[in-house]
């Protein structure tokens, strides 16, 4: 039989002290825990959006590939969405933004990274007249676009969890999207097959890290 709670024993103010002192432990084990499921959920999208950039990347395999990837990045970040506020609702935690944030900062990130290929693409074999052909569109995605997304989740959870690591990797893929757009690369093309599996298998690897040390403080 539970206690009646007019017969329970009053707190002094040092036991509701630690009271509240365990209460906000417990809330800050469970944001860590939830901002780091949320990190690996958003890698595991991006390498879903990595492999069909990569696929369809083969005029020859696929009719429409540009219209049929941005289609299907757009399919995956809306189940990055959809697992972002579950998980904040699983772990009972309020959000600071609307349920629709993580869907429209998916899209515009996507949105701009397509963009801002396009634009390099344009200037560098066609505004330049460098004679270099055209680069894939989806190849942005290997580093780009998880230097975009790193950055957006280090700010979207920036008044939960400490913002270094994501930092820290949204700097890490933007210099490899660098070296791997602009560096001189002897002996063939960085966008083959087997480095751009090695390109996705970083961006996974990435997010997959900075997750775990974040859930791991929970």
């Amino acid at each position: 039989m539970a206690p009646d709670a007019t017969s329970l024993a009053p707190l002094d103010p040092k036991e509701a002290l630690a009271a509240l002192s365990g209460l906000h432990d417990y809330r800050e084990r469970l944001t860590a825990q939830a901002a780091g499921i949320v990190w690996m959920a958003w890698g595991l999208v991006l390498a879903f959006v990595g492999l069909v950039s990569l696929y369809t990347n083969d005029h020859n395999r696929l009719d429409g590939h540009k219209e049929a990837a941005i289609l299907l990045w757009l399919v995956a970040v809306a189940a990055g969405g959809f697992l972002t506020n579950a998980v904040w609702r699983a772990h009972a935690l309020e959000r600071e933004h609307p349920a629709w944030v993580p869907y429209v900062a998916g899209a515009v990130a996507v949105t701009l990274v397509v963009l801002f290929q396009e634009a390099v693409n344009w200037i560098l074999h066609e505004g330049l007249h460098t004679g270099l052909g055209s680069a894939p569109l989806g190849f942005a995605s290997f580093n780009l676009l998880p230097a975009v997304g790193a950055a957006t989740l280090a700010w979207l959870q920036r008044k939960r969890v400490p913002g270094t690591p994501g930092w820290m990797a949204a700097v890490g893929f933007l210099a490899l999207y660098l070296v791997g757009s602009f560096a001189p690369w002897p002996g063939g093309d960085p966008t083959n097959v087997y480095a751009s599996c090695a390109w996705i298998g970083l961006g996974l690897a990435g997010f997959l890290a900075v997750g775990l040390t974040t859930w791991s403080k929970g």
